[in-house]
């Protein structure tokens, strides 16, 4: 075993994606197994498997009847990708509650795009949710989020945009920010791409007046992390130790900005790109587990703390394990979406 502070490098390739689990809206449900109905009927290799065994065994071949053959299997092959295509990275309707707000609700290993009723735009990362009114009040624009989301919020000076999470909340009036508030995870983080943010203390509180004071303001490049309030024993030292390796300003007990990073780290999620930069295994195992929709069981505890470093863009699950393999080895099993990782 290496040190933790060692920083691992792994490849990218391009190969395929896996298929997802819409989550929470029995909607989406609905649409998640037609797709894996059709999926299942299709199978493109042996589809064209036995193209190219008819070729090869039939020389003098009913050219008519192949290329009906041929067409017929292009179009499910082609079908079924952008099928999934949409359900991975589409624009997701969203599911009306009895409030009369909007939800939408993402599924693990599936991103979604939402536009808001004044323009703006929020893409989705899994598991995220986001809550938001069809119309937005006169004075302000409030949504909620739950997950992981990047905004792109339209200008309106006389109408700030907040960002309600379960224990801070964001204010802007147009800029480009990312924001993850994921209710297992014990950090809150908010990067600035542009403009300028905003970050409350909230309470809880679902609305804000906009008359409170401020925790910071955020400048492009900056991040802040607001530790909630409720950690657990084991859990504490692992977020404080995680904050410490960088270079951090202490703004109030519970929330810490770097005043210098890099974005692209943080959102490269919504371009497709699973990122991480020098991140402890076990943290990377969490957005495995949502990026492919897959139960991973770490059961090698040497492994928790070790460090890598790189990005998986359409890489299977297992080609992805496969890569980290070459820097830190490890043995692991594979059972349809459940994958034990053990000593090798």
């Amino acid at each position: 075993m290496h040190g933790e502070d060692e920083q691992r490098k792994v490849g990218s390739s391009e190969n395929l994606v896996a298929d997802k689990d819409f989550r929470g809206v029995e909607q989406i449900y609905n649409l998640r197994d037609k797709v894996r109905q059709v999926a299942l009927l299709t199978d493109e290799a042996k589809a064209w498997k036995s193209v190219r065994s008819r070729i090869s065994k039939k020389y003098l071949v009913n050219w008519g009847a192949f290329v009906r053959y041929a067409a017929v299997v292009f179009v499910a092959i082609v079908g079924t990708w952008l099928l999934k295509d949409y359900i991975q990275s589409g624009t997701t309707s969203p599911v009306v509650l009895d409030s009369g707000d909007n939800i939408v609700a993402v599924s693990y290993g599936s991103k979604s795009t939402v536009h808001l009723p004044d323009g703006s735009v929020v893409k989705l990362n899994s598991g995220s949710t986001l809550i938001y009114p069809s119309k937005f009040d006169n004075n302000k624009r409030t949504v909620r989020l739950e997950g992981e989301g990047y905004f792109e919020v339209e200008k309106d000076k006389n109408r700030p945009f907040f960002v309600n999470t379960s224990a801070i909340s964001i204010k802007v009036l147009g800029t480009v920010f990312n924001v993850k508030s994921y209710p297992e995870e014990n950090t809150i983080e908010a990067t600035l791409v542009s403009g300028a943010i905003e970050i409350y203390d909230n309470n809880g509180k679902e609305n804000l007046s906009g008359k409170e004071k401020p925790l910071t303001a955020l400048v492009p490049n900056q991040k802040a992390s607001f530790i909630k309030a409720k950690l657990n024993e084991t859990a504490a030292p692992t977020v404080n130790s995680e904050l410490q390796l960088k270079a951090v300003e202490n703004i109030t007990e519970n929330l810490f900005v770097e005043k210098k990073v890099d974005p692209e780290v943080y959102t490269a999620w919504k371009d497709g790109v699973l990122r991480f930069d020098n991140e402890r295994f076990a943290d990377i195992v969490v957005k495995m587990e949502r990026w492919y929709d897959v139960h991973i069981d770490l059961q090698n505890p040497g492994l928790r703390d070790e460090r890598f470093s790189g990005k998986f863009t359409s890489e299977t699950i297992e080609q992805a394990l496969k890569a980290l393999t070459l820097t830190e080895p490890f043995a692991y099993s594979i059972e349809k979406n459940r994958i034990t990782i053990s000593k090798r």
